[in-house]
């Protein structure tokens, strides 16, 4: 691929390196078309008075790679190019417009059928350069390895730019208000970084029609694309093996990302991070469309996250196998945020897998053939979109830090089934939870229970999903509340020392507590404590503090709270009274908050509730 030249030519032909290769350099000085052919003219030396035509005429005919530098003046910089277009630049060249001029211009509005510019040799390069109002295409690349950097192509009558060979680049452009698409790249590993595609082209924004191409920012999500305000769909992706990130595809009038190809990538596989994730908002068909393919797979995509698009968050269709749909965030008011299915004769999508996702709106979460909730039937036996796969019912019962959750399935007989269990918080957005591993008996049932930390729990609501072996996931079961903890019963115990790090090491003896260290204690079963309790009755005392600080003790496995145990000054032996919750195994975790050194734990219990 060509690189910028580095420094300035005056006039004339001059030798340069490029690629550290000998390269003959042609200064376009004349705004004209007209073809200086004659005898010292310069489309056969290169030099003095040349037009555009005249640069591309020389370095075709020239064995040498080229550098075609287009200096103008203000006020004259635009080429109007004649009737039947320029010629193909069939020599490996660099087109640069110099920054030290006017900006350049090349018109096809008189040029009638015709193709701006095509290049046709490898190893080339255009840079700062508009191309507009051309018949044909404002821009070819049918060459491999072609670079094309801070171009405007505008108001072409075809696709404003096509890249049908491999392994060009597109950055830093801006192609809007062509007759068909903005971009499409018909060949296999192009990439394009920094361009902007809006402004209505009329057959829509890009189109990946070949293979293993890349949408991206130029670094950890610094310089990515901008998809906007196209006819039809914002992005097409119809051929196979590409990637979209650091995209935001926005307020087109159709679909903003439209999938039909095959083991495409749309989204960061890293997950809810910094850079990566694609921004699909506002456009008048759904968020993300998946119509047909296979193995296409969308993570971690903000969807309707500033403005909502017209139809579901995610929607697919049209005989879609094996789609992934994973950790995106889903924002879809009173619609729908995966709509898996036309109706229910479209049997042939099916395996469409949804996980860990973020769903936030007032309509269906998962909607299985675009009908509202389907019921479940005795071992799943109907037939749909996702094989229709029957839903779990879940029961939800809470203790101070926990949920636990009680799943019951009746789906095909002898086979294992994923359940992805959420909650909705008082906001209506959902968190993820975690999931349960269950298996079907040869009666079609099968039965779990799953414990989770959750702060609050009785201000949340439960429900779940179920993913089949094949990877097909059902709509959302029902939400629950969790019923509050029973009454609990105490029961003294004679005092006992249950927990001390003064004293060898071991799971309740030392070390001592370090800075900023959490340390988790198995209590159930000492001192006499039944595996049955669920809170206890305790003194803490803390000595040999190498700083002052306090301790946090809580359930094992349940969040970090924000409040005290016990609070201490350094040196200090200090004690305090505490009614503490177990976690699930009859376990405490303590969290040792000082800047500096440790401290040593007693913990004495008198005894416990259940």
């Amino acid at each position: 691929m060509r690189f910028p030249y580095f420094r300035a030519v005056s006039s004339g032909l001059g030798i340069w390196l490029v690629n550290g290769l000998l390269a003959a350099v042609v200064v376009v000085n004349d705004p004209s078309d007209v073809l200086h052919g004659g005898p010292g003219g310069c489309a056969l030396t290169g030099t003095g008075t040349c037009t555009l035509r005249d640069a591309i005429t020389f370095v075709n005919a020239t064995p040498a790679e080229s550098l075609i530098l287009i200096k103008l003046a203000a006020g004259n910089s635009t080429i109007a190019v004649d009737p039947g277009g320029l010629h193909d630049v069939i020599a490996s060249v660099s087109i640069s417009g110099d920054p030290n001029f006017a900006p350049v211009t090349i018109d096809g509005s008189a040029a009638g059928s015709a193709t701006g510019l095509r290049l046709a040799g490898a190893d080339s390069s255009l840079d700062g350069v508009t191309i507009r109002r051309f018949g044909l295409w404002g821009l070819r690349v049918d060459a491999d390895r072609i670079g094309v950097s801070n171009v405007e192509i505008t108001e072409n009558h075809l696709t404003g730019v096509l890249f049908s060979a491999s392994s060009g680049t597109l950055t830093g452009s801006f192609v809007a208000g062509n007759l068909g698409a903005g971009v499409e790249f018909a060949g296999n590993g192009n990439r394009m970084t920094k361009t902007i595609v809006g402004g209505t082209n009329s057959a829509g924004g890009v189109i990946l029609s070949g293979n293993s191409n890349v949408l991206a920012s130029v670094f950890n999500g610094i310089g990515g694309n901008q998809i906007f305000q196209n006819s039809g769909f914002g992005l097409l992706v119809s051929g196979s093996d590409n990637s979209v990130t650091d995209t935001t595809v926005s307020s087109n009038l159709g679909p903003g990302i439209l999938v039909s190809g095959n083991r495409n990538q749309i989204g960061a596989l890293i997950g809810f991070a910094a850079y990566g994730v694609n921004l699909v908002d506002g456009n008048q068909g759904s968020g993300i469309e998946v119509a047909g393919g296979d193995q296409n797979s969308l993570w971690a995509n903000h969807v309707g996250l500033s403005a909502l698009n017209g139809g579901a968050a995610v929607f697919v269709h049209s005989g879609a196998t094996r789609t992934t749909v994973v950790q995106c965030d889903l924002h879809y008011g009173a619609g729908i945020g995966v709509r898996v299915g036309t109706d229910l004769v479209d049997a042939a999508t099916t395996r469409t897998d949804i996980g860990t996702n973020s769903f936030t709106g007032s309509g269906m979460w998962i909607d299985l053939a675009g009908d509202g909730p389907t019921a479940n039937d005795p071992c799943d036996a109907d037939t749909g979109p996702n094989e229709l796969q029957n839903w779990p019912i879940v029961t939800a019962a809470s203790e101070a830090g926990f949920v636990t959750l009680t799943a019951t399935l009746n789906s095909k007989p002898l086979q294992t089934f994923t359940v992805f269990f959420y909650s909705i918080v008082s906001s209506g957005k959902s968190e993820y939870l975690g999931l349960l591993l269950l298996s079907t008996d040869a009666a079609c049932n099968a039965g779990g229970v799953a414990i989770f930390p959750v702060s609050n729990p009785l201000d949340r609501l439960y429900l779940a999903t179920a993913t089949s072996t094949a990877g097909s996931t059902s709509e959302f079961s029902p939400a629950v509340a969790a019923t509050p903890p029973p009454p609990r019963s105490f029961y003294t115990l004679a005092p006992c020392r249950v927990v001390d790090t003064r004293g060898p090491i071991g799971p309740l003896g030392g070390p001592d507590l370090v800075a900023f260290g959490t340390r988790q204690f198995p209590l159930a079963g000492a001192c006499a404590i039944p595996a049955t309790a669920k809170a206890l009755s305790i003194n803490v005392t803390v000595t040999h503090s190498g700083d002052s600080g306090d301790l946090r003790i809580y359930p094992a496995g349940a969040a970090l709270p924000l409040t005290s145990t016990i609070n201490y000054r350094v040196g200090q032996t200090r004690a305090n009274n505490a009614i503490v919750t177990l976690g699930p195994a009859g376990d405490l975790s303590v969290f040792c908050e000082q800047p500096l050194g440790g401290v040593d734990l007693i913990i004495d219990v008198n005894g416990y509730f259940q």
